[in-house]
């Protein structure tokens, strides 16, 4: 189960792998960053973005029971949460864009299912994924209708884009839950008819 830190390591995260594996051709000259919606209005001319625009809970996975540390104590449940990120490339040619638009989303789908060592490298010295835990990416290409609302927001000219969701990323809760004490009788009410 992860912490609160969650959205932001795997976020690290992914700009960092998509960084560090790029290969020289369509990384030469290239930058690997989060963005912000306000980073639109005066985009990067060449490289790859990642931001995180959309942040829900996730109802499928919402009955988790509380979570049992080692040494006993309990834990109010996780909540778990889906991210949705928009991934654009951006380059001075259009052909650069495609290029690197193109090896991102198979470079992201060859490595859909991200487990803890490597989400926790970018976390710096704290443990944010427990040792079993991993998150799955998954691509989610929006409607039409949501992509141009988006980008309408965004206010920019459209770019080649791409948007991605990590499904059911589990937030732990700091809250311990108290234990009750042994059951020694147990009584019935009378029902009256």
């Amino acid at each position: 189960m992860a912490s609160y830190h969650a959205p932001s390591v795997l976020a690290q995260a992914l700009i960092g792998l998509l960084e560090i594996h790029c290969p020289a051709d369509l990384a030469s000259g290239a930058s690997f960053l989060l963005y912000k919606p306000s980073d639109f209005d005066q985009p990067m001319g060449n490289g790859l973005t990642l931001m995180l625009y959309r942040v829900a809970i996730n109802s499928a996975q919402r009955n988790h029971p509380p979570r049992r540390l080692p040494d006993g104590r309990r834990l109010r449940a996780p909540l778990p949460v889906d991210l949705h990120f928009l991934l654009t490339a951006w380059g001075e040619k259009p052909e650069m864009q495609y290029l690197r638009l193109g090896w991102a989303m198979r470079f992201l789908e060859d490595r859909n299912t991200l487990p803890a060592g490597v989400l926790n490298a970018y976390a710096g010295a704290a443990t944010v994924f427990a040792d079993d835990e991993s998150v799955e990416l998954v691509c989610d290409p929006l409607a039409l209708g949501d992509c141009l609302q988006l980008w309408d927001k965004l206010k920019t000219r459209i770019p080649v884009s791409q948007t991605y969701v990590a499904r059911a990323v589990l937030l732990d809760s700091e809250i311990e839950l108290g234990e009750g004490g042994a059951v020694r009788t147990r009584g019935f009410a009378e029902v009256e008819r």
